[in-house]
C-alpha cells in the first residue's frame, strides 16, 4: 500500500505505508516474549526456585522444608561458608542431621551454583560524593 505525500518543494512523493507490517511484527515479538517467559518460569518452578542442575532436587527437598528458595539464592559463599551455614542451621535452628553423602551433594550444588562472588558489596563512594559529616570536630578547638 502506497500513500501519496507532499514532500519538500511541493513535490508529491509516494511512500510505502508500514501500517500492516508493524502490527504483525509486534504480535510476533509479543508471542516470542511470552513463550520465553513461560520457559523460564517453568524451569524455575521445576527446580523449586533454584538453578536447575545436578542435585537441585535434593537441595529443594532439604532446604525448602524450613524456608523459601529465595533465602538461599540471595546468598553466595565458598564451600566452607556453605558448610558453616548448614552446620549452624543444624546446631542452632533445628535442621535435621543429614548423612555425609547427602551433605556433600548439597555443598557441591551450592558451591557450583551460588559460589563466592568477587565482591559482595558495591565499591565505596568517592569522598567528593559523600555528604559532610555533621559529627566531625575541629582539632584546633581541643
Amino acid at each position: 500500500y502506497c500513500a501519496p505525500h507532499r514532500g519538500a518543494g511541493g513535490v508529491t512523493v509516494t511512500m510505502q505505508s508500514n501500517k500492516r507490517k508493524y502490527p504483525r511484527q509486534l504480535k510476533r515479538a509479543a508471542l516470542l516474549g511470552a513463550a520465553l517467559l513461560t520457559c523460564v518460569s517453568a524451569q524455575a518452578q521445576q527446580s523449586g526456585g533454584f538453578v536447575a542442575g545436578e542435585h537441585s532436587e535434593l537441595v529443594t527437598e532439604t532446604c525448602s522444608r524450613c524456608h523459601s528458595a529465595a533465602l538461599v539464592t540471595q546468598n553466595s559463599g565458598s564451600r566452607e561458608v556453605w558448610e558453616l551455614r548448614v552446620n549452624l542451621m543444624q546446631s542452632a535452628h533445628g535442621m535435621p542431621k543429614i548423612d555425609a553423602e547427602k551433605q556433600a551433594a548439597i555443598l557441591d550444588y551450592l558451591e557450583a551454583n551460588y559460589g563466592q562472588k568477587a565482591a559482595a558489596r558495591r565499591a565505596a563512594l568517592k569522598p567528593e560524593f559523600m555528604p559532610p559529616n555533621p559529627y566531625t570536630t575541629d582539632s584546633a578547638d581541643d
